[in-house]
């Protein structure tokens, strides 16, 4: 066991607080490097870690890697994450854990479809989504998903829905499906270990007011940016996921591709839509979600150049307003520059949150709108559906803004 303890007579040092074991970075009395079991995966699990995930109290993904004999982590600062993954020499049929909608599930694939390395991003689902932007070669991958026939056992980090796992708890998955006969109870078993420790370990402290009232007293606000900007443009971006069936059936190698851009200045009401060239075919399927027959596409596609133009000339420098990140980034993706954008779902959260209206799943859009009994216009397609969406909570958490901001001009100074 490798551990750290400055003596106490020693006046240069610094209090080093509880002996930690420097090989799994537990406190000394919670260490389970004596107790680990070996299990020999023959598939090879490469785990793409969050660089905020790396020092979390309970990090399932080092208790994979410390467990099997076949895996590894990519770690270390966001920037250096493709480096190091594109380094590892992964095979061809190697498959992203990512339960998309064009993932196929695991239970699905013969055994001669099945990947020999699997790809597992460690951290939330923003960080994952995070990590997925800003790694193109994780993004190209072939995904993969299955369907968990059991809650999570993970019960000190809460997740935001039962079907979702802890990092371990879904490497057991893949590998349950993969390898049947591996046994897998030394790390289920290390697993339960790991997380009765640290529950029992808990001070009393942990459990009441100075964790379930933090911040008390300091009311929520929402941005200013709601009522400060006075040209904001709201923008929905989709994007495709594209690449054919690989010869003898297996998964083939696949990426995304913007496909249509839709905005509207707020104050005008001036529309601009965008459908973009993919260079390969786009499933007519995707194209009528979009409210877009194959001949408009066809006639309308454009290459990126052109978009990229024609995106800069109409955005300016307007402040941009998004239901979620990822519209922004793929507007980023395509050269352009987001002017303070506003992300409205982080926002609704926390001002939901703030009222004690906190629901047991956030869910999506849909959902939202339907929660807030949102009118909307009937639209074509799902690019102006999102749009017209996001103009409505927007314009929610508007009102919102601006009737806090005249109760607090009410009160006395």
């Amino acid at each position: 066991m490798l551990s750290v303890e400055r003596p106490a007579s020693d006046p240069e040092s610094v209090p080093a607080g509880r002996p930690t074991c420097y090989r799994c970075y537990r406190p000394e009395a919670l260490c389970y490097c004596a107790e680990l079991v070996p299990v020999p995966n023959r598939t090879r699990v490469i785990i793409v870690q969050h660089p905020r995930e790396q020092f979390h109290p309970i990090n399932t993904a080092r208790l994979v890697e410390r467990c099997l004999e076949n895996a590894e982590v990519v770690r270390g600062p966001l920037a250096s994450l493709g480096p190091q993954f594109a380094h590892l020499g992964v095979a061809p049929d190697t498959a992203l854990l990512f339960p998309s909608a064009d993932a196929v599930d695991l239970a699905d694939l013969r055994e001669d479809q099945r990947p020999r390395a699997v790809v597992v991003l460690d951290g939330t689902w923003h960080q994952a989504k995070t990590l997925l932007r800003d790694l193109p070669q994780l993004a190209a991958l072939p995904r993969v998903r299955f369907t968990p026939d059991q809650p999570s056992d993970y019960r000190i980090r809460k997740e935001p829905d039962v079907a979702f796992l802890s990092t371990l708890e879904s490497v057991g998955h893949v590998l349950g499906r993969l390898e049947p006969q591996l046994d897998l109870t030394p790390l289920y078993e290390l697993f339960r270990r790991v997380i009765d420790q640290n529950i029992a370990a808990r001070r009393p402290a942990e459990s009441d007011a100075r964790f379930r009232f933090r911040g008390r007293g300091r009311g929520y606000r929402l941005p200013e940016a709601l009522t400060r900007e006075r040209q904001p443009i709201a923008v929905y971006a989709e994007s495709a996921r594209l690449g054919g069936a690989r010869a003898g059936g297996g998964l083939a190698e696949r990426r995304r591709a913007p496909l249509i851009v839709v905005a509207e200045k707020l104050d005008t009401a001036e529309r601009l839509c965008i459908l973009l060239e993919t260079g390969e075919h786009v499933r007519p399927e995707l194209l009528d979600h979009l409210g877009v027959t194959p001949a408009r596409y066809a006639a309308n596609a454009r290459s990126i150049e052109s978009a990229r133009a024609e995106l800069s000339a109409f955005l300016g420098e307007a402040s941009l307003v998004a239901f979620h990140p990822s519209s922004v980034a793929l507007l980023e993706g395509l050269g352009l520059m987001a002017h303070r954008p506003l992300f409205l779902k982080g926002t609704y959260c926390d001002w939901t949150r703030s009222r004690g209206r906190e629901p047991q799943q956030w869910g999506s859009l849909d959902e939202i709108c339907a929660r807030e009994a949102l009118e909307l216009d009937a639209v074509p397609g799902r690019g102006w559906l999102r749009l017209e969406q996001t103009k409505r909570l927007f314009a929610l958490l508007r009102r919102q803004a601006l009737d806090d901001a005249s109760k607090d001009a009410e009160l006395p100074s």
